[in-house]
């Protein structure tokens, strides 16, 4: 069975679970605000070929504000400074995120999933797909993990299923330079929608 497929259905299942445990599960009065500083990490590629996929770290900061009843509005800003970890010249500028974490917690650890949307930003576009833009839409779920400690200070590990769909974008088989063509890309035919692994490590506090 794909992967992914797998990790979908894990994180959806977590969700409902989550959300059948918290109607069992005193709120938190005390919560109001967690603010924390995050290294994250994502996977792109568009075939099996590790030629073709392109790994980013970034640094961001994420917020978080408790509604009730075990949820949080979810924002989450990410930037890769200049490329300096990627293995292709493409790089991502920023990575923005907003949506709802629901979970269950007590005084050590917390468990959480998550349902975000927004967007992914390029400096350039990719010379494998046209056509190609600077940005496209990103839809992320995931299962996150926090410990805590005292004066309200916590760390937390994320990981994501990370969905991008491509639009009316087409691989770029084949380029011609002078008077011969060359293999751009193993693939033909639309990009269509593609999913990705993604995981982010931080720490911060809660107000």
């Amino acid at each position: 069975m794909d992967r992914f497929l797998v990790m979908k259905n894990v994180f959806f299942v977590l969700f409902f679970a989550l959300s059948f445990a918290t109607l069992a599960v005193a709120e938190d009065d005390a919560i109001g605000i967690d603010v924390a500083f995050q290294v994250s990490a994502i996977k792109l590629y568009t075939d099996s070929s590790s030629v073709f996929h392109e790994r980013y770290v970034g640094i961001g900061g994420r917020v978080g504000y408790y509604l009730g009843k075990n949820t949080f509005l979810d924002g989450e800003i990410s930037y890769e400074p200049r490329g300096i970890f990627a293995t292709n010249a493409r790089t991502i500028k920023t990575i923005i995120l907003g949506g709802a974490r629901l979970g269950i917690w007590n005084d050590v650890f917390g468990i959480y999933a998550k349902a975000r949307a927004g967007t992914i930003n390029f400096e350039e576009g990719s010379p494998h797909i046209s056509p190609s833009k600077n940005a496209y839409p990103l839809f992320d779920v995931g299962i996150i993990g926090e410990r805590y400690f005292e004066r309200n200070f916590f760390v937390r590990f994320d990981i994501g299923y990370n969905v991008i769909p491509f639009g009316d974008a087409e691989y770029v088989h084949l380029i011609t330079i002078g008077d011969t063509e060359y293999i751009n890309h193993p693939k033909e035919g639309r990009v269509g929608t593609k999913h990705y692994s993604a995981v982010s490590f931080g720490f911060g506090f809660r107000f």
